[in-house]
Parts: C-alpha cells; structure tokens; sequence
C-alpha cells in the first residue's frame, strides 16, 4: 500500500521529537458534538448529535504541512451515555482514550466519539429494529438504560452474522465524522466555547482502535467498509468469521488489521478471538489474532496500546484513498518549478 500525495521536502521534513508515552497537555483537549445524517435501513431520514473528544497536537510539536495521522478510538461499553466527562487528571479522561493514551507517543490527531445513549421509543430507527427482531432482540434492539452499543449484536454471542444486523447509529457517526475530518473542519470547543480548527489530515493515514465493545465496533467497522481505515486493532472484540468463509468479504482479505484479547480475558472474549483467528489463518488473510499469556478483560488493552511494537505497526500502514484534491499548499509550492522536489511521503 502507499501514499500518493506529494510534499515538498523541506530541511526541517521529519516531525519534532516527542517523548514515548507523552500525554497531551490539557489545553490540547478539544470537546465538540458532531452532527451527523443519514437514512436508516428501513429509509427513514434521521439526524443525530454525538459528543465528540480530540487531542490535537501543541503547535510546534509538529510540521503544520505535513498532514496528521488521525487515531479513532471506540471505547468499552461502560464508557456508553450523552454528555461531556472530564475527570479532572491532566490530558486524561475518562470516557476519551482510557488505557489507549498509550497511543500518543508521536504527533497525531486522537479522537474519541461516544456512543449514542437515548433512543426514543418514538425514534425510527429504533421501531425499525423492534420489528425486525421481535422477541429475539438483542438486549433491548442493540441499546439498554446506558445507551447504544457499537454492534447492535453486543452480548448474544462470540459470534455473528454482520448481514443479519443493521450498522448500529453510533458506528455510522464514527464513520461519518472520519470523512469529515477529512476537510479540515472547525469545530466550537465545549470546554471553553472557542472554536477550533482540525489540522490537516492525511486520509491515507486514518486507523480505527477499539476494546471490549470497541473491539466489537471495529470488527464491524472493517467488515462492512474495508479499507476506510488505513489499520485496525480491535481489542476483546467479537468478529463475523463468516466474512472470512462462507460469506466472504474480499476487502477484509488484505485489511491491514491485528487483533487481541487476553488469555484470561471474559470467555466470549477469548473464543471469539481463536474463532477470527482460525478463519483469518484458513482464508489466507494479512491481518493476525493473538491471545496475550497472563492478561485479563480489563489489561490487555494497556498490554496492546502500549507495545511499542503494535504502535510502529499501526503508524506505519498507509492506504490509498481517493482524495479530490492535493493541498493548496502543496499544487502553489509546485507549480512554482520545484516540483523535482516532491516525492511521496513514507509513512
């Protein structure tokens, strides 16, 4: 795979140094809600709000004109509900990254959209579900009292069938907010009413991480649109193995993608591991399944995220999309006859 957009190489190319495991300062803590649309599958046009978090690199710590790298994260299913949560511990929240502030050891956009948690029971989308399964719904249609999860199949099995269940409304926002990203968006700050700018993104570098009902989320993710992200790491997840075998997904062959629960994770946890992994192995697919020695549900996520070894691989896959223009900065640096001094950027 590889990055067709060009830059100019500068002396100063590569990015400031950052120290391993840096968290970010609290002032690079940016809170927004994300407005989203879509027609459900039954076609009814809905509108939904979901709160949003993002660290966004200090200036200075990187090269403004080199895109960011964009990391998604999805988390558990106790980090479900609207509202805004900070905890009060500088650069770390609660509900935002959790364990995964692992993850920010280079210059990066982190961001950290949270599931849906009221759905009426006037609400299409939700009356749709209710007539599609009946009495054999999943916990109450995919939602409960602490809101929606990222797979509306949560909690039945070690398993699932992606064609029988609907994407969940809150997967659909993650993927709507990752195209968004992709214009370089301002966004008002909820923390302090000011609005703020998302830096450029580089949408050949976009990765989707996940744990427990996360996990589950990027399963579904990377099933239903492979490829939209550059990698995945879905963690204590449940998969479709199916999409592997008996109803393949051809995508999710070459997806860039390492999976991981831990040996003494929940027991779903752990099957639906050795399932993913056996089908990944028997149809010859890139991506890994890997049960960790001695980790529980509740630390193999710090395990994953903070292997420098996961994280170099994640930052390192680059996946082609199709892009409708290069930066502005970059067509005027050309077009001013250094273009023999853009190349592609490595990842």
């Amino acid at each position: 795979m590889n990055n067709s957009r060009s830059f100019l190489v500068f002396a100063w190319v590569g990015l400031v140094s950052v120290p391993a495991l840096a968290q970010p300062a609290e002032s690079s803590l940016k809170v927004f809600n994300y407005t989203y649309s879509y027609t459900t599958a039954g076609g009814a046009s809905v509108t939904r709000t979901i709160p949003t978090k993002a660290y966004i690199p200090a200036p200075g710590t990187y090269n403004p004109l080199v895109p960011l790298p964009v990391v998604m994260y999805l988390h558990g299913s106790g980090e479900r509900g609207n509202g805004i949560d900070i905890d009060g511990n500088p650069g770390i929240d609660s509900w935002a990254f959790a364990d995964s502030l692992q993850l920010i050891d280079r210059p990066a956009i982190y961001v950290a959209p949270r599931g849906i948690k009221d759905f009426l029971p006037s609400d299409a989308e939700y009356l749709e579900n209710q007539a599609r399964w009946g009495s054999t719904a999943p916990i109450n249609y995919g939602y409960d009292g602490l809101g929606e999860y990222w797979l509306n199949n949560y909690g039945t099995s070690d398993e699932y069938d992606y064609r029988n269940f609907p994407i969940s409304a809150s997967l659909r926002g993650a993927f709507s907010l990752t195209d968004t990203l992709l214009t370089s968006p301002t966004f008002t700050n909820l923390v302090d009413s000011t609005p703020f700018s998302i830096p450029l993104v580089d949408p050949n570098r976009q990765y989707l991480v996940g744990w427990s009902s996360g996990g589950d989320g990027v399963w579904d993710a990377v099933t239903r649109q492979p490829h939209k992200y550059a990698a995945a790491i879905p963690v204590s997840g449940v998969g479709d193995p199916g999409a592997l075998g008996s109803h393949l997904v051809p995508g999710l062959l070459s997806q860039p993608l390492r999976a991981f629960a831990g040996g003494n994770d929940l027991p779903d946890q752990q099957s639906a591991l050795l399932k993913m992994q056996t089908a990944l192995g028997s149809a010859g697919a890139i991506g890994t399944a890997q049960l960790i020695p001695g980790e529980n549900h509740f630390s193999v996520s710090n395990s994953v995220f903070g292997d420098i070894n996961n994280r170099n691989w994640l930052y390192s896959q680059s996946e082609e999309v199709a892009v409708a223009a290069p930066e502005p900065t970059t067509v005027a640096l050309c077009l001013l006859g250094i273009l023999p001094f853009c190349r592609r950027r490595k990842a």
